[in-house]
């Protein structure tokens, strides 16, 4: 079925009058290295834009004065303290921009292991679970206890989450047509993992084991770099704020493609870059009426 605006303006997240900031989620974002600083700035921002009360920034230690100057409103933490604290978040985003070493490796196993509350894993989170058999494990076993997750694999991460090559992949989209592959690969790997998908790309595809659910705002202009990160920030901040998994995902992708809208109606689809989809999310917001 396609997302359509009166259902996203159903079950995006409220704030009651009398709300602190703290009970309107505590968001914590886990990105960016040091040659992909802009991940932590979009995902954060992102975050922000999209109603998060508080949003945490775990990254690389030298790097978040410079994360701080472009969102200072985040709140910088170190990952000792994300371990002692790690109760205190309503939902976290891992992945972007962190690179595929050793280092992402553990911290994504110690959150597939210890957070109870909704994991959006993205990018290099997905490329370390794709390449890491005992990752993949402690994803399954998250779902067996009942943890909500959300992978948001472009068309290509998601083969290597499935484990098909590219030759494959090319083979598979000329046969069946490259949305009827996304629709395979979406329930292919809600079947192995038990995590609600998010297909990304020109009318990304949600499903949750039951109707796929497609998309449809955003446009060619939102093919940039950093776009997906923004994305994965707005999802994260509507899971902080209380919704289920599956609407925080058809919330977020809906409003992300809204805000690229907004930004492509200003600035054409060419010259779209990924903060002007992270500053319209407000205003996307504001013509769903939040």
């Amino acid at each position: 079925m396609n997302i359509e605006k009166n259902y996203v303006m159903e079950k995006l997240p409220m704030h009651p009058d009398h709300y602190s900031k703290a009970e309107v989620g505590k968001t914590l974002i886990v990105a960016g290295s040091e040659t992909m600083l802009g991940s932590a700035v979009f995902s954060s921002g992102g975050a922000m834009r999209a109603g998060a009360g508080m949003v945490y920034i775990s990254t690389d230690s030298g790097l978040h004065f410079a994360v701080q100057n472009w969102v200072p409103e985040a709140i910088y933490t170190t990952w000792d303290d994300v371990e002692k604290f790690l109760e205190s978040y309503n939902a976290v985003a891992f992945g972007p921009g962190l690179g595929q070493g050793e280092d992402t490796i553990k911290k994504l196993a110690f959150l597939c292991d210890n957070f109870k509350n909704t994991l959006i894993i993205d990018a290099d989170g997905l490329n370390v679970i794709a390449a890491n058999e005992e990752l993949q494990s402690k994803l399954k076993q998250r779902t067996k206890r009942g943890d909500a997750t959300i992978l948001t694999p472009h068309f290509r991460e998601a083969q290597r989450l499935k484990g098909v090559d590219v030759s494959d992949r090319l083979k598979e989209s000329r046969r069946f047509g490259h949305d009827v592959s996304r629709r395979g690969l979406a329930k292919q790997l809600h079947e192995k993992f038990g995590a609600t998908i998010v297909m990304k790309g020109a009318g990304t595809i949600v499903y949750d084991g039951g109707d796929y659910f497609v998309n449809t705002t955003g446009n060619v202009g939102m093919a940039t770099a950093g776009s997906g990160d923004v994305l994965t920030g707005i999802i994260a901040s509507f899971a902080a704020q209380g919704i289920s998994a599956i609407d925080a995902a058809i919330c977020g992708v809906y409003v992300h493609g809204l805000a690229g809208d907004r930004a492509a109606e200003e600035l054409g689809s060419c010259g779209v870059l990924a903060r002007d989809i992270m500053n319209k999310t407000a205003l996307a917001l504001k013509s769903l009426g939040r």
